[in-house]
């Protein structure tokens, strides 16, 4: 019956489509949450440079895997965590050089 294997076919079509569009909303939405959740930890840092903050430590902190957190991290600040957090810690010596 050709008019039946088109008609599932079709349907089969429709339901990837369907699921296409249902995992790209979820993506959708979890990267903005990501984003927001290594932003406050870059927060954290700015607050606390002093201490001593692991990449694990910083990854848990924002919920993600450390591979998560640095490819975000790095895409909002052009650095790596700790090369970040290096810098905010000669940032703020030369501050006090002055």
């Amino acid at each position: 019956e050709p008019s039946g294997q088109l008609e599932e076919y079709g349907n089969h079509a429709l339901f990837q489509e369907m699921i296409l569009i249902a995992m790209n909303a979820a993506l959708a939405g979890t990267e903005p949450d990501s984003e927001q959740a290594v932003r406050h930890t870059i927060d954290q840092l700015r607050r606390s440079y002093w201490l001593d903050h692991s990449h694990q430590r910083l990854a848990e902190m924002a919920g993600l895997s450390p591979r998560q957190y640095s490819r975000i991290f790095q895409r909002i600040t052009g650095k790596s965590p700790i090369d970040y957090l290096i810098g905010l810690r000669i940032d703020e010596a030369k501050r006090k050089l002055v």
